[in-house]
């Protein structure tokens, strides 16, 4: 199975520029998101804000909930917090599936992440246990994995 990640000539294509470093914004316009929050019934899913504004200009998009809508249909709620006496949160969700895709980055930082030192270590354990025992599929990926093929497919074997 091959890893495809979007490279900066890639982005720049599909009308992307660099807005700050390592983050990507839409020149334009991005088709089918609005960067304010429309009202909806309560019966009715609200779309997870995936545009945030940097400044009166600039606007930054969270590519991967969008790879994630095209290539699979599936609108991804960021930082979503699942359990119902904590404050734990999700990087991506799914709440409906429940499956979430977890980001853990700085793992191979000098002196390590913040998801490396023991206590944080014992933290997530207790969060992930937590998850598993509400019936949560939890997926996990590096930074460089998040936006690959291989993430895609494994959320497809998660719905399965």
């Amino acid at each position: 199975m091959s890893k495809a990640r979007f490279t900066e000539k890639d982005l720049h294509n599909l009308g992307f520029i660099e807005c700050e470093p390592g983050h990507f914004c839409p020149s334009g316009r991005v088709p089918g998101i609005s960067s304010t929050e429309r009202k909806v019934s309560k019966t009715v899913r609200k779309r997870p804000k995936t545009v945030t504004k940097i400044s009166k200009n600039v606007t930054k998009v969270d590519l991967f909930v969008r790879l994630v809508e095209q290539e699979l249909g599936i609108i991804l709620v960021p930082e979503y917090e699942f359990h119902p006496e904590r404050h734990w949160r999700f990087d991506y969700a799914d709440p409906d599936r429940k499956i979430a895709i977890e980001q853990e980055g700085g793992i191979w930082r000098k002196g390590g992440g913040a998801h490396s030192r023991p206590k944080n270590i014992l933290r997530d354990m207790d969060k992930y246990t937590q998850a598993a025992l509400l019936g949560w599929k939890v997926i996990r990926r590096t930074p460089n994995q998040l936006a690959t093929t291989e993430t895609l497919q494994l959320i497809k074997q998660a719905i399965q």
